[in-house]
């Protein structure tokens, strides 16, 4: 289903920022997968490496896009976050959906410096935890939004966790959980050339790479969104 393999084939079919999940695909995957991609009128994907993987397959060249939260303006995504009851104004943000034990040394190191509160955002419910001032796991979309609006700093290892970082201008210290499905967040840092905020261990946190300088990464990031946008609107548009 995710390769629309259904309905009548005069039907327009259009892939906007996909992603593979992976940077090659297996080899008894390939003709399957070649087919699939074939039935497309137009191609992206949301890394490099999926460019790549799409122009082995089918021998086209497929656009490089941004992932569709990025199409979006912040101001969009203000006006629907739903504010969540917490004391405190500022804090550190820390979204969790896998490495919770390095994602939280490195808030840790974060709290030690800044003596910022830490709010774990995760999808599962756990014992307490020593260091974390308050556990949500109760966030839906808008509060999502809104938490990592309203963070003083953010580390997550989670790709769109990376993403609203970015859209929101936030601190951020990203964590790759598994570095074999790394590409999504890889891609995108590497995009506004902010690749030092992947982070391992405490240890790399300093106060001299606290705070991010987005006027280039901002820049960047306007630039590749104007291609997105006109890859889908050139796309929308096509006959076939």
């Amino acid at each position: 289903a995710y390769y629309l393999n259904f309905g009548p084939n005069h039907i327009k079919k259009i892939a906007y920022a996909p992603s593979f999940g992976y940077k090659t695909v297996p080899d008894n995957m390939k003709k399957q997968i070649s087919i699939l991609l074939n039935r497309f009128n137009c191609l992206s994907a949301r890394e490099i490496s999926g460019c790549e993987i799409i122009k082995e397959l089918t021998g086209k060249n497929a656009p490089n896009v941004v992932d569709p939260v990025f199409l979006l303006n912040p101001e969009h995504y203000h006006d629907i976050a739903k504010p969540v009851k917490i004391k405190y104004k500022k804090y550190i943000l820390c979204y969790s959906l896998v490495g919770i034990k390095k994602q939280i040394a490195i808030a840790r190191k974060l709290k030690k410096i800044t003596g910022l509160p830490i709010i774990l955002l995760k999808p599962s419910a756990s014992l307490p935890i020593k260091g974390i001032d308050k556990t949500i796991i109760s966030a839906g979309p808008l509060e999502f939004l809104w938490l990592f609006e309203n963070a003083a700093f953010v580390v997550t290892d989670s790709f769109h966790g990376t993403s609203f970082s970015l859209i929101f201008k936030k601190n951020f210290f990203s964590v790759i959980a598994f570095p074999e499905k790394a590409d999504r967040i890889n891609s995108i840092l590497k995009e506004t050339g902010l690749e030092n905020r992947i982070v391992d261990v405490p240890g790399e946190i300093n106060q001299n790479n606290l705070e991010i300088d987005y006027k280039i990464p901002t820049k960047r990031l306007e630039e590749k969104i104007n291609i997105s946008k006109d890859y889908l609107e050139r796309a929308l548009k096509r006959d076939n």
